[in-house]
């Protein structure tokens, strides 16, 4: 599955495609040349640790 990010340079900002295989490389933006490092895994999403809604079981 291809890998979807935004450029980082603040000047571009578009949308860069890179393949799988891509992962952990580093890649250049198409439309302003800048390099970047594809991320190695996508990020996960872990549920926020909140202390009020959790109560004490004792």
């Amino acid at each position: 599955m291809p890998v979807t990010m935004i450029c980082p340079n603040l000047g571009c900002r578009r949308p860069v495609v890179a393949s799988e295989s891509a992962r952990g490389k580093i890649v250049r933006c198409a439309y302003c040349n800048q390099p970047f490092l594809v991320p190695t895994k996508p990020p996960t999403k872990e549920p926020a640790n909140d202390s009020k809604t959790k109560k004490n079981a004792r």
